[in-house]
Order: structure tokens, then C-alpha cells, then sequence
């Protein structure tokens, strides 16, 4: 063991070092990748999404954060707490509490607009995670919506975790938090449309 390094009047790092962090190696239990919750959303308000994107108009996304091209392939559109209250409600609401009950994030509020995601035939996003720790990203907790019919296309999976690929029906939901890895496999016949949200707190807490 090496020697410690003395910090004055017979106080060591050793010593501060123990007062802040445990030595002993805690045990903490299995959480999660993702949970699902059926029927969040009920089919008209599902379709009253997809009609407020409808009017106000998509605008093609190809980059990533960094702006890096072709990291993504989709179509989007931007919708405010004042147009669907509702919906940040129930994110809000559906996310505190599993949050309590299987990450104990440190969440603090809603800090950004959702957005409906537009799929259509060949789009796709490769792997990311949208919580990056090297920009000024304070998402924490991750939800994917989806507004339409699961018939209404094919292809379009989306996978957490690497290996966990998510099924959902149209007002299903699925939350995960914000680190983990997520792609979306490329669309091959018809539209995915999905809304993505975001709960917000401070940096690794």
C-alpha cells in the first residue's frame, strides 16, 4: 500500500478521502434498462399530436448533436406545453413516479420542448444515448410515445440498452433514462410517428 500523503497536523488524504467516500464496496440492486406503460395516452389525444404536427409542418433532421450528418434520418416537429398540456402533464406525473421507484434520478423539471418524430420509409437513427456529459445536456429520464397504430408500419424498431427491443402499441410509452444506449432500426413500409420527451435535473447526480 503506498504512502499516504500528509495534509498537515497528522491528517492524510487517506484520512479525508475515507471521511467522504466508504471504503467498503456497497452492493446496489439490479435497475431496469427501460419500463414500459401501456395506454398512456388515449387514441384521440394520441391523434390531436400527430394533427398539431400535421399543421404546423415537419422539417427534415440528418445530424447529430455534434453535427455530424447522417446520424439520423427523420422528419420533426416541435410541440409546446401550450398547444398539448396535457401530454407534459402526464410525462411529467408518470415519470416522477417511476423515478422514485426504480432510478432515483435526481430530477428537477421539464427544460425542453417535445418534439414528434416522423419516420418514414429508409429513416432510421443509429445508436446514441441523449444524456452526453460533454455538452451542456442536462436531460436525465427519457420517454418515447407512440401516436399511431403499430400496423401502420414496419421496420422502425426501437431498442434500448443494446438488446432490448421495445414493442408498443399506439398511446404506449416507454421511459428510460437518458444514458442509455437507443437506436432505430431503418423503416421499411409506412409511418412511425412517435413523440420524444425529456425530463431534466443536474449533471451525474
Amino acid at each position: 500500500m503506498p504512502n499516504p500523503i500528509y495534509c498537515g497536523k497528522g491528517v492524510s488524504t487517506t484520512d479525508v478521502a475515507q471521511s467522504i467516500l466508504y471504503p467498503i464496496p456497497l452492493f446496489s440492486r439490479r435497475m431496469p434498462s427501460h419500463v414500459c406503460r401501456t395506454g398512456l395516452l388515449s387514441q384521440s389525444e394520441c391523434e390531436r399530436l400527430v394533427a398539431i404536427a400535421a399543421h404546423k409542418g415537419y422539417r427534415h433532421f440528418d445530424h447529430s448533436r455534434y453535427g455530424e450528418t447522417g446520424a439520423v434520418q427523420v422528419e420533426t416537429c416541435e410541440v409546446t406545453p401550450a398547444e398539448a398540456e396535457f401530454v407534459y402533464a402526464k410525462m411529467a406525473t408518470t415519470a416522477a413516479e417511476l423515478n422514485q421507484e426504480y432510478w432515483q434520478l435526481s430530477l428537477t423539471g421539464i427544460a425542453e420542448t417535445f418534439r414528434v418524430l416522423r419516420y418514414v420509409d429508409g429513416y432510421w437513427t443509429r445508436p446514441h444515448v441523449d444524456r452526453d456529459y460533454r455538452l451542456p445536456d442536462s436531460s436525465k429520464l427519457s420517454c418515447i410515445m407512440q401516436l399511431v397504430p403499430s400496423d401502420d408500419f414496419s421496420g422502425g424498431v426501437l431498442t434500448v440498452a443494446e438488446i432490448d427491443t421495445i414493442t408498443m402499441q399506439q398511446g404506449d410509452a416507454v421511459f428510460f433514462p437518458a444514458h442509455e444506449i437507443h437506436t432505430v432500426s431503418p423503416l421499411t413500409g409506412g409511418t412511425r410517428i412517435v413523440l420524444a420527451g425529456w425530463v431534466h435535473g443536474p449533471a451525474l447526480h
